[in-house]
């Protein structure tokens, strides 16, 4: 342990902690640096967000949530249903899933593609989601754009002023 927290991960934590070595190296370096951690951070929702911000290095917002599980409300027949497991009387179940809504900030657009399938990030997510977050817990990621801020020029000044001047003619309607 005292390797990993003076920044030295050789390949061994790779292998004994399960984290493919074809994930970025600095995401995957901050992994390993929090896997001694894994028990106190799981299921903490607080300790998840810090967490999850400290690997992508990015502002990280958690929500917790309770959805019905669609999974018991999606058979439509009796012919569908097995006694037992998925079959009940009227319309509605008792049973809720948690469900924690993870928003990350400040994402440049070029970065954009990263967090989709086959992303590097995208695999950072998903195995960090499988070693902190419980298993009967759903996520699901929403991703906030970085402002990109153009400079203030005639050009772009004029541009905005013509677009607003357009719209606003043609939204009107003349008798």
């Amino acid at each position: 342990m005292y390797d990993i927290q003076n920044g030295q991960l050789s390949d061994s934590f790779y292998h004994f902690w399960n984290i493919d070595t074809s994930l970025p190296d600095g995401p995957a370096g901050r992994l390993l640096r929090l896997m001694p951690y894994a028990d106190t951070i799981k299921s903490d929702i607080d300790a998840t967000a810090a967490a999850l911000s400290y690997v992508l290095q990015r502002a990280v917002s958690l929500k917790s949530s309770l959805l019905p599980d669609a999974h018991l409300l999606s058979q439509k027949y009796l012919s569908e249903q097995y006694l037992g497991v998925d079959a009940t009387m009227g319309n509605t179940i008792g049973e809720w899933l948690t469900h924690w809504n993870c928003t990350l900030f400040d994402i440049p657009e070029k970065d954009l593609a990263l967090y989709v399938d086959g992303g590097a990030l995208k695999k950072v997510t998903d195995r960090f989601i499988e070693i902190f977050v419980p298993v009967d817990i759903d996520v699901s990621f929403d991703f906030m754009q970085a402002d990109d801020l153009q400079k203030e020029t005639y050009e772009n000044i004029l541009e905005l002023v013509l677009i607003y001047k357009y719209r606003i003619q043609n939204s009107t309607k003349w008798p």
